[in-house]
């Protein structure tokens, strides 16, 4: 009846539908090979170069998946040191880690301050301080929309993690 003549549209906005999916499917297999050869990188003590695969490569989630994998609070050395780090791979994980607090809030915020504590100079570069400066408004940001109304007594979850962070970039300009 009816349906027959509209699926011909379908089939041909359908194979335009496949195309998106086999893209989605070819993001989703370069993700899955990101996160394999970053753990073989982590089991291997080869912190360094996770870094960089995961801080070069398309996906958020790359590095999202490294930092869950390794537990910046141990070691008590600050990261260039523990792993290796150079200030650009330093710099770029607080960009990268900063850009989108709203989500997996509690890790970023806990590498966050790793990463900022390991900013040697902070007038190393104009593009240091433009970095601090995102940072700072999406902390900002992200205590303006995720705190829990002034009625509730519920203490914020992400308060010491946040606090934390405030301290470390207030560190920076002691350096």
């Amino acid at each position: 009846g009816g349906g027959g003549g509209g699926g011909g549209g379908r089939n041909s906005s359908g194979r335009v539908h496949k195309k998106s999916l086999s893209a989605a499917e070819a993001a989703a297999a370069s993700l899955a090979s990101l996160q394999r050869s970053i753990s073989e990188k982590i089991a291997k003590k080869e912190y360094k170069e996770a870094f960089v695969d995961a801080l070069s490569g398309r996906h958020q989630k790359a590095l999202m998946y490294l930092c869950e994998r390794i537990n910046p609070d141990q070691g008590g050395l600050l990261l260039n040191q523990r792993f290796g780090l150079s200030q650009n791979i330093v710099l770029s994980l607080v960009s990268q880690l900063g850009a989108s607090l709203g989500h997996e809030t509690s890790t970023r915020l806990m590498w966050l301050r790793h990463a900022i504590a390991g900013i040697k100079d902070l007038k190393s570069s104009k593009h240091t301080l433009g970095v601090i400066k995102t940072v700072r408004n999406n902390l900002e940001r992200l205590k303006n929309v995720s705190l829990p109304s002034p009625s509730s007594n519920a203490p914020w979850k992400h308060r010491d993690r946040y606090a934390l962070v405030l301290y470390e970039l207030s560190m920076l300009s002691t350096r």
